[in-house]
């Protein structure tokens, strides 16, 4: 079943596979760019005299931290969570370039519940549907993607409801 917020959900019979869309396209050009803009402002003002040593080393470190994140962008990622009924475990598999690059299982006892961790209108963050554990971490049930301006509410409900009914799990309104 393929719903309308990125989540792509298979029903088998001991387990409930939820993957992610992977990192969209537009994330990817985004990253892209900003990596070239972050790559030529180092440049540009690392060669620039500054007289100071600190300014050069300064700027070099912010603009080598801007390249990272922006290279970080542009990997192509996926979250796979398979729920396995029969154990009663969620593992989550994090990839990049379609190889494993996290990999965690939690028992259903260390899940608070499920839910969608609202995003805010100051910052245009998106909402996103995450597992909560009942230490407080949060684990997002899909990636980062900056164009996810298509998907409703409604649409993240239905997901949550679906791998709620299909594992026991409670589910949470809104996560913070």
């Amino acid at each position: 079943m393929h719903l309308g917020s990125g989540l792509h959900i298979e029903r088998t019979d001991d387990e409930l596979i939820v993957q992610s869309e992977p990192t969209s396209a537009f994330t990817k050009w985004i990253g892209a760019l900003f990596a070239g803009f972050a790559l030529c402002w180092t440049i540009a003002l690392a060669r620039i005299d500054a007289r100071s040593e600190v300014a050069y080393w300064l700027v070099l470190t912010f603009g080598m931290i801007l390249i990272v994140v922006s290279v970080s962008l542009v990997l192509p990622r996926s979250v796979i969570t398979i729920f396995d009924l029969r154990s009663q475990r969620a593992l989550r598999r994090v990839n990049i370039f379609g190889w494993p690059y996290r990999t965690r299982a939690y028992s259903f006892a260390e899940i608070a519940g499920l839910g969608v961790v609202r995003g805010l209108k100051i910052d245009e963050r998106d909402p996103m549907p995450a597992i909560s554990l009942k230490d407080g971490t949060m684990l997002p049930l899909g990636t980062i993607n900056l164009n996810r301006f298509h998907v409703s509410d409604s649409s993240f409900a239905e997901s949550i409801d679906a791998i709620c009914t299909a594992t026991g799990l409670q589910k949470y309104d809104n996560l913070r």
